[in-house]
């Protein structure tokens, strides 16, 4: 699956949207499955829509001692495990993406399933690791 995006991100190799500027202090990851659909989580995921993004780029949801939180405007509130497990399936489920792996590119629907939704909540620790060490300057 690749460049997997729901038609309103694009990712190289940069979280972007999909004016293709990147954002100043926005981390950058390899572009892969995971990383796109993290990314594509991050910009479009918030349930009710929206972004899961604050001012600056950085994540509205974050990983702290192995355990997710979810800032409410004021605070970090838990996050269980199942809430956001139930929240990326959601959003995965029927995503529409660019598959650029044949001759023509294609509009495919990705079918949710434990293994992407597990990928995916992967790409949001690499994406939280970035954070940590700040943003790359390739």
């Amino acid at each position: 699956m690749a460049n997997a995006t729901d038609g309103r991100t694009q990712r190289g190799t940069e979280a972007a949207p999909i004016d293709g500027k990147a954002k100043p202090g926005v981390p950058t990851l390899p572009s892969t499955a995971a990383a796109d659909l993290a990314a594509a989580w991050l910009w479009y995921g918030k349930p009710g829509g929206g972004s899961q993004l604050l001012a600056g780029g950085m994540p509205g949801v974050r990983c702290y001692r192995a355990q997710w939180y979810r800032f409410n405007g004021r605070s970090w509130d838990h996050l269980r495990d199942n809430e956001l497990r139930a929240e990326v399936f959601r959003f995965l489920d029927g995503l529409r993406y660019w598959d650029k792996s044949g001759k023509e590119p294609k509009v495919r629907t990705l079918r949710a399933s434990a293994g992407i939704v597990s990928e995916t909540i992967a790409g949001l620790m690499a994406y939280e690791a970035e954070m940590a060490e700040g943003p790359s300057n390739e």
